[in-house]
């Protein structure tokens, strides 16, 4: 994951609040637009989601919590 804990929780929680208005189209349009707001490289950013299963917005939300992450 090339994001810290308090960059991931930022994006998480933008996503979040993204879907809840928007819904999920099943594409990481959120995620992309957070990535590019903080110049955070998207390649390495979807390496680090899919190895938690965060293979759209919804699913970024679900399943990359990161306390969990983190510990």
């Amino acid at each position: 994951m090339p994001l810290d804990k308090g960059e991931l929780d930022d994006l998480v929680k933008f996503v979040d609040a993204r879907v809840v208005a928007e819904g999920c189209d099943h594409t990481r349009r959120f995620t992309v637009q957070w990535a590019a707001e903080h110049q955070v490289s998207l390649d390495r950013l979807v390496e680090g989601l899919e190895e938690f299963d965060g293979y759209c917005d919804c699913e970024v939300v679900m399943n990359c919590d990161p306390d969990q992450i983190y510990g």
